[in-house]
């Protein structure tokens, strides 16, 4: 998934398995960088360049079951014609 910087990300993690409390753990480069309880959305608003990774989530008491993945890639935003700015 690419995104110019600035641009709203949203992801969610789809599950079949329903729990009265779920807790949703999201990972960038298998970091834990969340873990949410009752909402499966991660929002990122707005989106830097220091946000690409992959993205990945797992939900308590099924870790074992591995998360589709999903490369974010920033790209730079334009100010004008030519110059492109990127903020890390």
């Amino acid at each position: 998934m690419t995104v110019m910087e600035g641009e709203e990300v949203d992801m969610f993690c789809g599950s079949c398995v329903l729990s009265e409390a779920p807790t949703y753990t999201w990972l960038r480069d298998g970091q834990v960088l969340a873990s949410l309880e009752w909402t499966n959305q991660l929002l990122l608003e707005p989106a830097r360049v220091d946000d690409m990774g992959t993205y990945s989530c797992r939900i308590k008491g099924h870790e074992a079951t591995p998360s589709h993945s999903v490369r974010l890639t920033v790209t730079c935003a334009k100010i004008g014609w030519y110059l492109l700015v990127c903020v890390i």
